[in-house]
């Protein structure tokens, strides 16, 4: 297809609002692919009950390829299950390849509001920016080859679920202002010392750190001496506010120590162990604070904590532990 609009379409209960490929695994009839030349793809809905892909819907052992053009206003919907819904602009059960293409404005229920893939995805000089549930959401297997390629002027987060085992091939120099923001749960996250591999270069490329960004809290990116991006633990530093990291802009609650920082203030007792916890900020309780084993320290450093429902425990039982409270009124 050569520039034209695809727009305004709906699938009530299936996926591919506005472009539908589809084939299976054991089909003897040769699976589509779709190339499309510049072009609009947007304000399209899909309803379907187990997949999405709101303007596309790229099935198994079929391929889609945009090369210029925008996808944008689609929407991957799922009445009544939050679980399902992927891929507000494009979901893809194989492989997607887009070039010059702005993909800005999706949505999705559930996961990937630009892009959904469980195969290969390839962007050059591409913008994935601006839709919701992350740009781009890889829901694949464990894979031994990168499933996310990109090169040239690339804006986009990109989000691995689960089993992180799959790092970024940039196949070209990317430009200086492209910037890929990268995000992992936090079990998956580096541990303190520790580090995960985030981008690695074909040969002849050369990385930045500059032009990958942690989504992830307490992390940043840094270039590693073998020329790979790795994603590490952030040694914090307080901007004016006091709460804010300055290079990774997470905010936290509490302290514990002079140089361990926590988002909740549960989290810094869980880990206090007889340590004081001093308060950054004024908080609100989200949940207990508790200190079964050891006698705790709290300073509030002036500021103040708020409760609900919620309630901070020293001790338990027959343990006679003591709560000690600093710069109190």
């Amino acid at each position: 297809m050569y520039g034209g609009a695809i727009t305004g379409n709906k699938a009530d209960s299936s996926g591919g609002g506005g472009v539908f490929l589809i084939g299976t695994t054991n089909s003897v009839v040769t699976a589509p692919s779709f190339t499309m030349h510049g072009g609009t793809i947007s304000n399209n809905t899909a309803g379907a009950s187990d997949g999405g892909g709101g303007g596309v819907y790229v099935g198994v052992k079929c391929s889609f390829t945009m090369d210029g053009g925008t996808i944008t206003g689609n929407k991957a919907t799922a009445t009544g299950n939050i679980s399902c819904g992927h891929g507000g602009g494009i979901y893809s059960e194989r492989g997607v390849t887009v070039g010059n293409v702005k993909i800005t404005g999706n949505n999705s229920t559930f996961e990937g509001g630009g892009i959904y893939g469980k195969g290969a995805i390839t962007l050059t000089d591409a913008t994935v920016t601006d839709n919701n549930q992350y740009d781009v959401y890889y829901d694949g297997k464990e894979s031994t080859t990168p499933e996310l390629t990109v090169s040239g002027l690339v804006q986009a987060g990109y989000y691995a679920n689960y089993d992180w085992k799959l790092p970024i091939l940039v196949s070209g120099a990317l430009n200086d202002d492209s910037v890929i923001r990268v995000g992992v749960r936090d079990g998956i996250k580096p541990n303190a010392g520790g580090s995960l591999l985030i981008a690695e270069p074909a040969s002849g490329v050369t990385l930045r750190a500059e032009n990958f960004k942690a989504d992830a809290a307490d992390c940043v990116t840094s270039l590693g001496d073998d020329g790979k991006v790795y994603l590490v633990p952030c040694t914090h530093e307080m901007d004016d506010t006091g709460y804010t990291c300055s290079k990774c802009g997470t905010t936290f609650d509490a302290r514990v120590g002079e140089s361990a920082y926590y988002q909740t203030l549960t989290k810094a007792f869980d880990a206090a162990r007889g340590n004081t916890v001093t308060l950054l900020r004024d908080v609100t309780l989200t949940g207990n604070c508790s200190s079964d084993t050891y006698s705790a320290t709290l300073d509030l450093n002036g500021k103040t904590v708020s409760s609900d429902r919620y309630y901070i425990c020293v001790g338990g039982g027959n343990k006679p532990n003591t709560l000690t409270v600093k710069d109190s009124g």
